[in-house]
Order: structure tokens, then C-alpha cells, then sequence
């Protein structure tokens, strides 16, 4: 069940939560937290998520074995992993855009370049 946000004493409304295997896919970045649903990545700035990925085909983010996030400079990264592809998608946050990145700068990036893919 999709957890609830209280608008008054006697409403109530069903908000978007964390997609299954993705709880290290939330992120704050600039006052705003990031994270994948299970209808696409949302972001959330204290009132209502708005999916943010609209451009991106919703069924690649389906189902995910590990969705991994993080930020540096205004963009929002988000390692995916499913049955038999990994990707890592950027979000300008600035631009609202979205470009997909060679997923060995992610395993780069959380290893210190070390290799080992354990650190992440």
C-alpha cells in the first residue's frame, strides 16, 4: 500500500513511495529529496512528489534488482540495476533534463577508482 500524505483533520491523499529494492535510491539535493517510485524517479520538496522522469522509459525503471542515487553539482545520479542491464541516469535538476552516462563512471566514482564494486 502506497503510503498516504495528511492534507487536513479528514483528508488524505496517496502519494507515490519507494520503489521495491530502492531505498538507497533517495537523495536531497538543493532542498528537495529525489528517489525512484514505482512509477518512475520523483522529486519531493515538502508538499506533493512530482515525477520528474517523464522523458525516460518507465518500463526500463520497472523492477530493479538495486537503484543506487547520489548528487554532485545540481545533477542527480541513479544507478539502476535489473535482470540484465545496469544503467546510470543523470538529472540536470538545474535544466530538468535527463542523459544517460557510461556506467563505468559510477563504479569510478564509489570506488575511488579501486575496482571493487563492494564499496557502493
Amino acid at each position: 500500500m502506497a503510503p498516504s500524505l495528511r492534507i487536513s483533520s479528514s483528508t488524505s491523499l496517496r502519494c507515490r513511495g519507494v520503489a521495491r529494492n530502492a531505498a538507497r535510491s533517495l537523495c536531497v539535493l538543493n532542498e528537495t529529496l529525489y528517489y525512484l517510485s514505482p512509477d518512475g524517479v520523483m522529486a519531493w520538496d515538502g508538499s506533493i512528489p512530482a515525477k520528474v522522469s517523464a522523458a525516460l522509459d518507465a518500463g526500463r525503471l520497472a523492477n530493479v534488482k538495486q537503484a543506487v542515487g547520489g548528487a554532485l553539482d545540481g545533477r542527480y545520479y541513479l544507478h539502476v540495476s535489473r535482470e540484465n542491464e545496469v544503467r546510470l541516469l543523470v538529472y540536470d535538476t538545474e535544466r530538468g533534463l535527463w542523459h544517460e552516462e557510461d556506467v563505468c563512471s559510477f563504479e569510478m566514482a564509489s570506488t575511488g577508482g579501486r575496482g571493487n564494486r563492494h564499496g557502493v
